[in-house]
């Protein structure tokens, strides 16, 4: 047999590597990888509500349920507010904190017109952040029974006379009082605090049981009472701790020795209870007295236990 010349080999061994089909073996680990994020849960949706009713008469309680119970940070707040539609996000109109663990929220409107119930996100971690709103339409009536006077009638959800004319109603004198040492008018929560020049304003105190033996001043403004202690025979005032109720607006003030003070918002259906301590200075006693503020048979009504 002929022996090959090596040039030949050399030609064979070139042409059978350039033939050579390459078995391509697929690798699991070729498989795109996940980073840890992709595995994680997705974020939990944040809270919203829905209204009972999108009409309410005035005086009537806008009630609020949340999708699911609020829960709260240490030291951030839901917080709510009733306001014109047509407002930015950054006017708060009638606003309000909302405590952790509630799943349930009321606002009392006090005028008729069209309104928006923004929830907003937790403060102070985010700011003016609305989470969900509602439209809602405050009327007068939606029956002529719920008109004051004889013959009104109830059109489009406002009290009006014959021939579609307003019902004349007779002007209240806001600082009038009634039998029971308590104005006459005293309006549903809505406006804010009175300043220190609207308390000195007001002519006459209030009625509450005690309060003279104690020597407490007590006036009231709109919705707000407002109880100011001095040094009685007991001794001098030192401090006050109060209890307000759910949904009330309270605040306290202690000057030292020289007065202790609450401000409240009269609500109908809610108690108000605050701790006044008086402490002798020659013998360092001490002595606690409560101050109880609430409504009995549709009319505020607030006392001392002594």
């Amino acid at each position: 047999m002929r022996n090959l010349s090596p040039w030949w080999l050399a030609a064979v061994a070139l042409t059978w590597v350039g033939c050579e089909t390459k078995k391509v073996v697929r690798d699991d680990d070729d498989e795109p990888r996940r980073s840890k994020h992709d595995t994680e849960e997705p974020a939990a949706a944040p809270p919203s509500f829905k209204l009972a009713g999108t009409t309410v008469k005035v005086g009537e309680t806008i009630v609020a349920t949340f999708d699911k119970t609020l829960r709260a940070p240490d030291s951030q707040q839901y917080w709510m507010t009733l306001v014109d539609p047509s407002e930015p996000d950054t006017t708060h109109g009638d606003w309000h904190y909302l405590k952790s663990g509630v799943s349930e929220d009321r606002i009392l409107p006090t005028k008729a017109g069209e309104y928006e119930v923004r929830f907003y996100d937790l403060y102070p971690k985010t700011k003016d952040k609305v989470l969900a709103r509602q439209h809602v339409t405050v009327v007068e009536c939606r029956a002529a029974t719920d008109c004051p006077g004889a013959g009104p009638l109830c059109e489009s959800g406002k009290c009006v006379g014959a021939g579609s004319s307003p019902v004349p109603i007779e002007p209240v004198d806001p600082s009038a009082m009634a039998a029971d040492g308590w104005p006459v008018v005293i309006p549903p929560p809505g406006s804010n605090a009175p300043t220190t020049a609207e308390w000195n304003a007001v002519p006459r105190e209030v009625t509450v049981k005690g309060s003279s033996t104690l020597r407490c001043e007590t006036k009231m403004v709109r919705e707000w009472l407002r109880v100011s202690c001095h040094a009685n025979t007991v001794g001098v005032p030192v401090a006050v701790k109060h209890t307000p109720a759910f949904g009330q607006q309270a605040f306290t003030y202690v000057a030292d020795t020289q007065v202790a003070s609450v401000v409240v918002q009269m609500i109908d259906g809610k108690t108000y209870t605050a701790d006044f301590t008086w402490e002798s200075p020659d013998i360092g006693q001490r002595a606690v007295f409560t101050l109880t503020a609430t409504w009995v048979n549709g009319r505020p009504n607030a006392h001392f236990n002594i």
